[in-house]
């Protein structure tokens, strides 16, 4: 039990044909049944095009996510904008040396060269790649109904995705007594 509900979709925008990524998290942080933070950041910014949303152990996925962070010297050194797939390899590579030791579930979302990608990584370092959605924690079954009932109809614009993913978080919030307070919203 991860006490978390994080979503993403991927938005085709019909006017500008462009694509975006939409992550969505709640922001309520628990230990064990004690709310511990009720604003508590679950969307974490790895490059400015790339966010991923943590569900597990807060310490873990801080540990996991700064450390990815601190390797990418991309942006910094060349000034260009790093790819997906280097950074799901960071993360696979990172949690499986641990060996399922790190209590770290993540959605990285993000778009490069034009084309969005979103992945699900798992506490083993096994990912799924290129998912038009999904969504992860303890409310994570709620949330992936809602997708998987409204996502065909999120393909016209950017506020129509922002909506089905708040609706999957929603969804988590009232089904999970883990999740809730808030929900957080990243378009990229």
């Amino acid at each position: 039990k991860t006490g978390t509900t994080i979503a993403g979709c991927v938005v085709i925008d019909t006017q500008t044909n462009q694509q975006y990524v939409i992550l969505g998290a709640d922001t309520r942080a628990t230990e064990g049944t004690i709310v511990a933070d009720k604003r508590c950041d679950k969307i974490h910014k790895l490059a400015s095009n790339c966010r991923c949303c943590g569900a597990g152990t807060s310490a873990d996925l801080d540990k996991v996510t700064r450390q990815v962070d601190e390797n990418n010297n991309n942006e910094l050194l060349w000034m260009k904008s790093v790819s997906i797939d280097v950074l799901c390899n960071m993360f696979q590579d990172t949690l499986f040396k641990s060996k399922g030791q790190l209590g770290a579930n993540l959605i990285l979302g993000g778009v490069w060269n034009g084309k969005a990608s979103l992945r699900a990584i798992h506490p083993h370092g096994s990912a799924d790649i290129d998912l038009p959605f999904t969504a992860l924690g303890s409310g994570g079954l709620a949330a992936i109904s809602v997708l998987e009932d409204g996502y065909n109809s999120c393909h016209s614009s950017v506020e129509d995705g922002i909506k089905l993913v708040q609706r999957a978080i929603l969804a988590g919030i009232q089904n999970d007594l883990g999740s809730g307070s808030q929900v957080d919203i990243c378009i990229i």
